[in-house]
C-alpha cells in the first residue's frame, strides 16, 4: 500500500514540475540575467531547472504520503 501511495506521489509530481517550470520562465530568466549562471536557452529552461523543481515537488509528495511516527 505504502509503495502505490509513493508511485502515485512521485507519477502525480511529473506533470505537475513541468508546468510548474514552465510557468517559472522568468524567475529563470532573472536567475540568469543577475548570476550568469545558464537558465534559459533557445527552446525553454534548462534541464536543470526541470529536475530542481521536480525535486522539491517529489520530495515533498513523498513527505506528505510517509506514515508519521506518533509520540
Amino acid at each position: 500500500m505504502l509503495v502505490r501511495k509513493l508511485l502515485f506521489a512521485v507519477l502525480i509530481a511529473t506533470p505537475l514540475s513541468i508546468l510548474t517550470t514552465i510557468l517559472l520562465f522568468p524567475l529563470w530568466s532573472w536567475l540568469e540575467a543577475s548570476t550568469g549562471i545558464e537558465s534559459v536557452g533557445h527552446s525553454g529552461p534548462a534541464e536543470w531547472c526541470y529536475a530542481a523543481v521536480f525535486l522539491v515537488i517529489a520530495t515533498s509528495g513523498v513527505l506528505l504520503v510517509l506514515p508519521r511516527r506518533r509520540r
